[in-house]
């Protein structure tokens, strides 16, 4: 498919993403995984966190990948194509952080 040699940012993001869920990090860190205060608090949380996060932004990433072969085949020439595609994936990282965070607050310190 064209679309993914115009536009590969979904499909880059999803196998990083993917290797992540299969090889999370195994103990916090301030490097690399799903990193905030709430998410390094303990190790249930962290271990919480990285699973949570990285299920739900692939869901969603294949969800935009979707919109995105859509909407290239309706006009494969839009202009603003990558810039609705970079929109798309920062909306993804808002959503995973709120979600994700929401949860965390929940859990039991």
């Amino acid at each position: 498919m064209e679309i993914i040699y115009k536009s590969p940012i979904y499909i880059i993001c999803l196998i990083i993403f993917i290797i992540s869920r299969i090889f999370p990090p195994k103990n916090i860190n301030d490097f690399y995984g799903y990193r905030t205060s709430n998410s390094k608090k303990n190790k249930s949380n962290w271990d919480f966190a990285q699973k949570y996060s990285t299920t739900l932004i692939i869901i969603l990433l294949f969800i935009l990948l979707g919109f995105q072969v859509v909407l290239y085949n309706i006009d494969p020439n839009y202009p603003y194509f990558d810039f609705m595609s970079l929109i798309g994936l920062f909306v993804v990282i808002g959503i995973v952080f709120y979600k994700t965070e929401r949860k965390l607050k929940r859990m039991p310190s």
